[in-house]
């Protein structure tokens, strides 16, 4: 079993951010373009957030040999309380930089590091967010064939970091990497799940790989 995930696309600026901007809507149609020539997923999941679906319904619209049935959207591929960003002016002084940059692993680290290393939290703690992604995790890896998912990046991380003798650690390295339009892979040999490729952006131009 094989599970592809998909950041969706880079968002809109403004008190609206749960929608794509015109970027992130180019970025997504290039995703789907990449994978267009080959064995295309089984199954099609995604959270709930507008993002999630705007991003979904292109993946549809140009995988249309394939016909993916509509749903809400799941809550377990949400991605974590944004109140843990309220500090952070919502991610402005990364915006646009490209992932896995100095500039990025600082910006984390400042703006999640007090939340992923907290022992409790007014709100879903890293622990509950963790454990939430990797219930999810173990429940797509009891499906067939290649599934795919699209979420947030926050969730990718926690399921990749979900695998890893350190999760802390891993989520705020991974959390760095995963950008906007991405391509993460999980294989399961058996039912032992492991990292095959994140953040991958080959399919994407140089100018088009964003963070936020």
């Amino acid at each position: 079993m094989t599970l592809l995930l998909f950041r969706h696309g880079k968002t809109a600026h403004g008190p609206d951010r749960d929608r794509l901007s015109s970027t992130g809507e180019e970025q997504i149609r290039l995703l789907g373009r990449a994978l267009n020539g080959l064995p295309l997923p089984d199954r099609l999941f995604h959270g709930t957030h507008r993002r999630h679906h705007q991003s979904a319904d292109i993946l549809r619209g140009i995988w249309t040999e394939r016909a993916f049935p509509m749903h809400p959207g799941l809550h377990a591929l949400d991605e974590f309380d944004v109140r843990v960003l309220a500090a952070s002016g919502g991610g402005a002084e990364v915006d646009g930089h490209a992932p896995g940059t100095e500039k990025v692993y600082a910006y984390i680290r400042e703006v999640f590091g007090g939340w992923v290393h907290a022992s409790d939290c007014a709100y879903e703690s890293f622990g509950q967010f963790l454990a939430r992604c990797r219930a999810e995790l173990d429940r797509l890896g009891q499906l067939d064939g290649t599934i795919a998912v699209v979420t947030s990046g926050g969730v990718i991380a926690a399921l990749a970091a979900s695998l890893d003798a350190d999760p802390r650690a891993t989520f705020l390295a991974r959390v760095a990497e995963a950008g906007t339009g991405s391509i993460s892979e999980i294989e399961y040999d058996g039912s032992t799940p492991r990292v095959v490729r994140f953040g991958d952006l080959g399919h994407l131009p140089v100018e088009l790989h964003t963070i936020l």
